[in-house]
Order: structure tokens, then C-alpha cells, then sequence
């Protein structure tokens, strides 16, 4: 009775041998395979990103390279100041010179899009080349937006003052402690610590770093980069950071707070505050929705919008720009896996800007 159960446990332990061994053959010819005929992207893409003194974080000053994924592959071009695009007039403003700084994140920046076609080089065309400061950057929030308008802003004098909304920066607010403001007796105030001997219109070192070396396993990497959309439809990504509806009341109050604030360090500055609100993929396009990110996530433009009301704040709304040139053309507005903007989004977000705009560019206020 006890030689069948111990075949049984023989051929159950060489089954699951020889499928392990198959397994590693498998992978190793994928391995092989990969080497030869496949190269990470993130090994073409140049670090465009470094530690910023006053803002935490911020573009490279005078590095050009480019942004590689499976999606795009495109350049980028970073001026002296360390912003994305050509370097704005940083001598003494003339009378009736206008200008207008952008802020906001890594849809402001215009990660994805090729240089020359962001919407921030849409309004250069209609404002003049050296008349806008593109101040966006990868991971910022609201809290870094007003450091680079508290110090950035002070001295260089704009008009106007473009604020860029996404969704997410209700988690990035949240996430970061600093760059950390109040309203005080004299205004706003910075209450971390920063260096003293920073000049925010001084033109910077260029920065000059390479392209990532390609190491480690690329059947990993792609699994992880490669395969990325396909995650995305059938897996999802990974949970957001904000799960329930008290997280996200608690994160929009830090938020409202931020946005107030440079609300007010606007009008110090004697500059006109817009906030535009870019949408989700999936409100302009349901089929582009990434599992995991839900309404609860992006169904934030009823806030901005109060928030705008209360404070006398011109909004812009850019859904539904976005949705009429989603339904007339049915061109990619937004990169599926990444969910930045692709150059016809950028054209349609910029042709909105602009008409929004357009009068502030011939006469700024405070002129």
C-alpha cells in the first residue's frame, strides 16, 4: 500500500522539478533574447532632475538630453536657470514688458512631449520667447509651485502667474513636509530653513550627467517598463496613496491651504493668478482608465473650482477642450501608461491657454 503513495510523491517531486528547470531555461532564452534584440528604455534616457537649494527638487540647469520610454522617445532642452525651454528675459523689467511664469508639475514641465511643441512654447509663440519662465517640474505639488513663486517670482516680476493643476498634487502636498509656508504678519513666509546666499535669477553651472548604464536583468526590466501598459489595463498600478474620502478631504484642506497661498503671495507680487485644471485621461477618454486610479482620485475639478470662486481666481478649464478634440479627431491626447500629454494634447491645452490669456499678453497687469 506504501510504494504507490511514495510514486506518487516521486513523480509529483520530478514534475515540479523539471517544470523549475524548464522555467530557467526559459527565462535564460528570454534573457539572451532580450539582450540582443531589446535595450531598456530607461537606459536612453538622460537624469534630468536633480536636488534644488530653495524648491526641493528641479530640472537640471543647462542640460539637454532626452526622455526615453516605451511610449515616446523625445528631447529636452534645459536653460541656465534650470527650466525647461529657452531662457526668459532675466534683466530689469522695462515699463509695459509683460511676462508669465508657469508653475506646476510634470504636466507643466512637459514630460513626454517633444521641445518646441509644449504648451508653455504655444504661449511663448503668443507672448514672445523671453516673456515666459516655464517653473514646472517632475514631482512638484502645490507646496513647490509657491516656493518658486516666493523666491523665483519676487525677482523676476511676471504679470501673470499660470498655475498648472493635476489631480495627484492632492498627494504630493501631503507626502511632502517642505517647502513649508505660512501667512504672517508680513505676508507669506517661508518656515524651513533655506540658504541665504541663493540668487534666483543667477544663471547656473551646467549640469552635465550621463546616460544611465544598462545593468541588471532585462527580462526584469522589461517586465516592468516593457510590459507596463499591459499592467496597467489588466493589473493596475499600485494603490494610490489616498484610499478613502476623510484622506482625501484631509489632503484637499492642506491643498486649499497651499493654493490660498499663492493666491495671496500673487497679489504681493502685484501678478494675476490663473489656475488651469488639466483633467485625468479617463475623464477625456474612458478607455484610457488605469485600474487602481479611480474617481475618488481625480474628481477634483468641483474643489478647484469653489476654492477659485471664493478667492476671485480665474480658472481654466481644459476638460472640455479636450474632450471635443478627443471625440473630432481621435488622436492620442494622452500617453496611455505614462498619462502625460502627447504633442496634439499639448497643441489643444496650448490653443486653450492662449485664447484664455491672449489679452494679458498685450497689456499684463501692473503695467
Amino acid at each position: 500500500m506504501g510504494q504507490p503513495q511514495f510514486s506518487r510523491r516521486r513523480r509529483l517531486a520530478y514534475g515540479t522539478l523539471t517544470g523549475c528547470v524548464l522555467l530557467v531555461l526559459l527565462a535564460g532564452l528570454a534573457e539572451a533574447y532580450l539582450q540582443i534584440r531589446w535595450t531598456p528604455p530607461r537606459s536612453l534616457t538622460t537624469p534630468a532632475f536633480w536636488d534644488h537649494p530653495l524648491y526641493g527638487s528641479g530640472p537640471c540647469p543647462g542640460l539637454s538630453g532626452r526622455q526615453v520610454t516605451t511610449e515616446y522617445n523625445t528631447n529636452f532642452v534645459h536653460n541656465r536657470l534650470g527650466m525647461r525651454g529657452p531662457l526668459p528675459n532675466i534683466g530689469p523689467k522695462e515699463p509695459g514688458e509683460r511676462r508669465l511664469l508657469i508653475l506646476g508639475d510634470s504636466h507643466a514641465y512637459g514630460l513626454g512631449c517633444e521641445e518646441g511643441s509644449t504648451f508653455a512654447d504655444h504661449l511663448r509663440r503668443s507672448w514672445g520667447e523671453s516673456a515666459v519662465a516655464n517653473a514646472g517640474s517632475n514631482g512638484y505639488g502645490t507646496r513647490e509651485s509657491l516656493a518658486v513663486l516666493h523666491h523665483f517670482g519676487a525677482e523676476w516680476e511676471p504679470n501673470v502667474v499660470l498655475l498648472v493643476f493635476f489631480w495627484n498634487d492632492l498627494e504630493d502636498n501631503v507626502k511632502h513636509s517642505t517647502p513649508s509656508f505660512q501667512l504672517g504678519a508680513n505676508g507669506v513666509e517661508r518656515l524651513d530653513a533655506v540658504p541665504e546666499d541663493i540668487a534666483p535669477l543667477a544663471l547656473q553651472t551646467p549640469v552635465q550627467i550621463g546616460v544611465r548604464g544598462d545593468s541588471g536583468l532585462r527580462l526584469r526590466a522589461f517586465l516592468k517598463d516593457g510590459l507596463r501598459g499591459l499592467r496597467y489595463r489588466t493589473l493596475g498600478i499600485r494603490p494610490r496613496s489616498i484610499q478613502t474620502q476623510a484622506q482625501k478631504d484631509a489632503a484637499w484642506q492642506t491643498t486649499a491651504e497651499y493654493l490660498t497661498l499663492i493666491h495671496q503671495r500673487c497679489n504681493e507680487l502685484g501678478a494675476q493668478l490663473f489656475v488651469a485644471v488639466l483633467p485625468d485621461q479617463a475623464q477625456v477618454d474612458p478607455a484610457l482608465e488605469i485600474k487602481n486610479i479611480t474617481p475618488l482620485h481625480y474628481d477634483v475639478q468641483d474643489l478647484v473650482f469653489d476654492w477659485a470662486s471664493e478667492q476671485g481666481t480665474p480658472i481654466v478649464d481644459l476638460l472640455p477642450d479636450l474632450i471635443a478634440a478627443q471625440e473630432r479627431t481621435q488622436a492620442p491626447l494622452y500617453h496611455y501608461a505614462d498619462k502625460h500629454l502627447t504633442a496634439p494634447g499639448h497643441e489643444v491645452v496650448g490653443a486653450t491657454l492662449v485664447q484664455a490669456l491672449g489679452g494679458l499678453a498685450e497689456a499684463g497687469r501692473g503695467d
